[in-house]
């Protein structure tokens, strides 16, 4: 049995765009998040929602497999648990940069991204707190909106790491938090387009809207 964070594991091939990617996986993850104690959980509410493969990640790796001239561009995708947008952004060229604030994702990023043959950086980030530096072309965010106390400190990770002229991409399986922080994106300046996606996945089809966000007069 293989192991990765001390947790047994799997690789599953997902075809994105023409392609496809090797990705690691842990076994019974919906088990793994249901049986977390609460010592675990503690005053940040820590789940480790970063075990699953959400649809919504599906959604967004489709985006960056069919976003032209992505190659040498950067690339940092928030709270990346398994990281398939970032790994299918790395597979289109750019230069990407995985995070999270789970050891454990980092972990299982790496070990896919060397199934792939990709070369790229994992950071700790926890986006309560952010860096200032360095700036990405593009930062993707695949259903992270799930809380309304999480909006302003993403809102706020955004207007300091996106560059001039640079996108933040969100896949949304249309969550009911969600419209309040586009919302409060546009109260903030950001112009917003979106487009709606269905993703086939373990035997179901899930709509999942595709967000662009960019600063106005960008």
């Amino acid at each position: 049995m293989n192991k990765i964070a001390n947790l047994d594991c799997e690789i599953v091939t997902i075809p994105i765009g023409n392609g496809h990617i090797q990705l690691w996986r842990p076994l019974r993850a919906e088990s793994y998040i249901l049986n977390t104690a609460e010592e675990d959980f503690g005053g940040d509410e820590r789940l480790p929602y970063w075990a699953m493969l959400w649809p919504a990640s599906i959604a967004l790796a489709n985006y960056f497999s069919e976003l032209p001239e992505l190659a040498g561009k950067s690339v940092l995708e928030l709270g990346a648990g398994l990281a398939l947008p970032g790994l299918a952004a790395a597979q289109a060229g750019a230069h990407v940069t995985l995070t999270d604030w789970y050891e454990e994702a980092l972990e299982y990023s790496r070990e896919s991204a060397a199934s792939n043959g990709f070369s790229l950086e994992t950071r700790f980030l926890d986006w309560r707190y952010p860096p200032t530096e360095p700036t990405f072309d593009y930062i993707a965010c695949a259903d992270l909106l799930y809380e309304r106390r999480n909006h302003a400190p993403i809102l706020d990770t955004l207007s300091k790491l996106l560059a001039p002229n640079g996108v933040a991409v969100f896949s949304d399986p249309e969550r009911h938090m969600s419209p309040a922080f586009f919302e409060m994106a546009a109260q903030q300046g950001w112009i917003a387009q979106s487009n709606t996606q269905t993703v086939a996945w373990e035997g179901a089809e899930f709509q999942i809207s595709c967000w662009e966000l960019r600063r106005s007069g960008e």
